[in-house]
């Protein structure tokens, strides 16, 4: 850009780190061109005629993920793993090694942990993770934030032996996986 002013600089460097918000804004401005108002707060602008509808959509669905659920919530008694929570509508059939990494080991019982909701989130990006002895590992991201919260849903557990399955135990191998290609560290 041989000609451009400090505003076209400052603008350039704001998108240039974050092109998922330069498209957002683009979407937005080209979507409203015709000078309706908008909303601006904190980053976020919201074309105030805009409405919310809903939309059909054709979507992937997973086929024997019932399957799956019914073994691993089974296995473990109908109970979270990690902190005894025994709701079923708040427990996931969670997958050690992620379904899109392995499509053999999709539906095998050796490859699932039945976790609360909030301990499969966490297992899934990688915040806490199950070693090899069958203990909880919680990420350095998860240790630096200091709250009650934290501490009870995590820290409490840290270091602590799973729930022990009825039959199907954790695949030692697909553990090894989620430490080394998810867990974000100790």
């Amino acid at each position: 850009m041989s000609s451009h002013s400090k505003l076209d600089k400052q603008i350039f460097e704001e998108f240039s780190k974050d092109w998922t918000n330069l498209l957002v804004e683009s979407e937005l401005l080209l979507e409203n061109n015709d000078k309706e108002e908008f909303l601006k707060d904190n980053n976020f602008i919201v074309n105030k005629t805009q409405k919310g509808i809903d939309k059909i959509v054709k979507v992937k669905q997973r086929v024997n993920q019932n399957l799956f659920r019914k073994m691993v919530l089974s296995n473990y008694n109908e109970t979270c793993a990690i902190c005894n929570l025994n709701h079923p509508k708040l427990l996931v059939a969670s997958h050690i090694m992620p379904w899109s990494k392995n499509e053999k080991e999709r539906l095998n019982p050796h490859n699932g942990l039945c976790l609360c909701s909030i301990h499969d989130k966490s297992f899934d990006i990688g915040l806490i993770t199950i070693d090899k002895n069958l203990e909880l590992l919680i990420s350095n991201e998860l240790k630096q934030i200091k709250n009650d919260s934290i501490d009870n849903y995590f820290n409490i557990y840290e270091e602590k032996e799973l729930n022990i399955p009825k039959k199907f135990y954790p695949s030692i191998e697909f553990l090894q996986y989620h430490n080394e290609h998810i867990f974000l560290g100790a």
